[in-house]
């Protein structure tokens, strides 16, 4: 998206209780980008999908002003982080097991909570 083309403009999303609830960052992460005030609606079958603070940290994120310290670029930059896009795959990995009936749905997101506490844990020992 243009960035600024919606800024300061309010965005309502609603989510519910599928597989496309894992998009619904990305386009929230996108308007947020473009300057949009983003507020989230889940139903309580959605969080088995995305979780609240996920969504809560993209819809408060100031693109703008993303870090303390001036850096180089603009924007939301969450996968700028190599040990996140380790995260992004792994956790993708188990939600195509879960999609292709391999696994549960609670197990790939038990799983892919424990691979975000690991790289959390090694991305705060690193920095």
């Amino acid at each position: 998206m243009t960035e600024g083309r919606l800024q300061g403009r309010r965005v309502a999303i609603g989510i519910s209780g599928g597989i496309a609830a894992y998009k619904a960052i990305e386009v929230i992460r996108l308007l947020t980008d473009a300057g949009a005030q983003v507020r989230v609606l889940m139903t309580p079958e959605a969080t088995r999908f995305v979780t609240p603070l996920t969504l809560e940290a993209i819809e408060s994120a100031t693109p703008n002003q993303p870090t303390v310290q001036p850096v180089p670029y603009k924007g939301v930059q969450f996968l700028a982080i190599p040990e996140f896009q380790d995260l992004g795959t792994r956790v993708s990995q188990q939600i195509s097991a879960a999609i292709a009936d391999q696994k549960s749905v609670d197990a790939a997101v038990a799983q892919s909570q424990k691979y975000a506490a690991v790289v959390g844990a090694t991305y705060r020992e690193n920095k």
